[in-house]
Parts: C-alpha cells; structure tokens; sequence
C-alpha cells in the first residue's frame, strides 16, 4: 500500500474549478477562501456547531483570526447561520452554506446582461464591525454580524444612518441591535434615507417631548394653584 493510496483513502475535499476561477471577483482574503474550502470540507461536522478553538487548531490559526475570517464571510454573505429548534424545544444556530452555492450557481449561468455594481463592497460592510465593537465593548456575536450586513444589503441603509442610529441608542442607554433595528425601521416607515432627514425627524422628536413635558409641569403648577389655601383674616376668628 503506497502512501498516496493511504493519503487519499483518507477523503477528497472536491472544490469546483469555477469556484477557483472566481476567487478574484469573491473579493475576500486568501485565509477566508481557506477557511471557506475547510467549511465546505468539513460541512456535515460543523452543521450544528462551528467550534472556533477546533478550527483554529487544525488550520494552526489563533482563535482571533478564525473569528475574523467568520465575520469576513458572515459579511460577504458566502456563509449564514439560520435558527432551528431541536426537540426539546431549545434553539440552536445551524450553519448553512448555501448563500456560496447559490452565488456559485448564478456564476455558472451564462450572463444575458451586464453585471450591476454591487450595493456595498465587503470593505464598506468591515468598516462598520469596529464602529459597533467599540460601542459594544466586546466582538460582535454571528447573529449581530448578519443583522449589519442585512441592513447594508437588504435595506440598502446609508453608513452614516446606521452610525446615527448607534448614536442615537448610546445616547439612550439602550446599546442593542434590536434597539436599532427599531430606529432604522421607523426611519424606513417614514421614508428617511439620509442622516439630514434623520437629525430634523431627531430634533422634531425631541422637540415635541420638550413640549410634552412643559404642559404637563404647566398642567401640575394650575393643580397646585387650584389648591391653595385661601387668605383669612385671623382677627375675625377671635
């Protein structure tokens, strides 16, 4: 038995020659194709768990670095992870390839068109990540990775809007994604679409609970004054 028969008896990672002829136009590091090919590789055993300190351990990577190339295709939108409930009724994160299939798939189909340019490259969408980590004080989980790249892609929100948002949730105490994704989708409601619009729908909020607040204290000052105690002449009483 020759060592190549035992090397290759082992398995056979299969990657497409049009996923290699593609590498350029997937406009991500050399390390996330890498770890792209091992998910692909390794599919069926990291289905329901993608254990950062296994992975980095067999691609002699540090712990840090798996999580960024994670968050590098979590953001290019090649990998997801979709919400499944086991028997027990308990959710898990299910990790889920087919967004890089289905993107490989529309590469092979011959193109009647010209290709359109893309909303967002994964420059701008990294660019956010640090922004929100340093507000968050940690790293941003998979979940919250997906949320960013969704209103960046799905919404198509300006950077400056989302950021605004941010703001707006710091200044309110209320650092969470859900918080934001409720100022963003009242903006949306309203059709704001710039920070302009953003800043005057701000200030007219603001204004209107300053009003708000003035008539209630004129409201509890006309109470008092109601209730005062009237004048007696004392000597009367006598």
């Amino acid at each position: 038995m020759t060592l190549m028969y035992q090397v290759f008896s082992d398995g056979v990672t299969i990657i497409p020659r049009k996923m290699i002829q593609s590498y350029k136009d997937l406009k991500i590091s050399p390390q996330a194709f890498i770890l792209l090919i091992y998910l692909i590789d390794h599919q069926r055993e990291l289905q329901h768990e993608a254990p950062l300190k296994k992975v980095a351990v067999q691609l002699g990577w540090d712990e840090k670095e798996v999580y960024e190339y994670f968050s590098e295709l979590l953001l290019a939108e090649y990998i997801r992870f979709d919400m499944e409930t086991d028997e027990q009724g308990k959710k898990y994160d299910v990790l889920s390839l087919e967004p890089f299939y289905e993107m490989l798939e529309q590469k092979m189909k011959p193109q009647k068109t010209e290709p359109t340019a893309s909303t967002a490259s994964l420059e701008q969408k990294l660019e956010l990540v640090p922004t929100f980590e340093g507000e968050f004080g940690r790293p941003l989980t998979q979940i919250e990775l997906m949320q960013i790249a969704d209103w960046k892609t799905g919404d198509a929100f300006e950077d400056d809007l989302i950021i605004l948002a941010l703001k707006q949730a710091v200044l309110n105490q209320a650092i969470s994604l859900k918080y934001i994704d409720r100022i963003l989708l009242g903006w949306k409601k309203k059709n704001i679409r710039t920070v302009e619009e953003a800043k005057r729908d701000i200030e007219q909020y603001n204004q209107a609970k300053v009003n708000r607040q003035q008539q209630s204290s004129s409201q509890s000052n006309e109470t008092i004054e109601s209730f005062k105690i009237p004048d007696f002449n004392w000597d009367e009483l006598k």
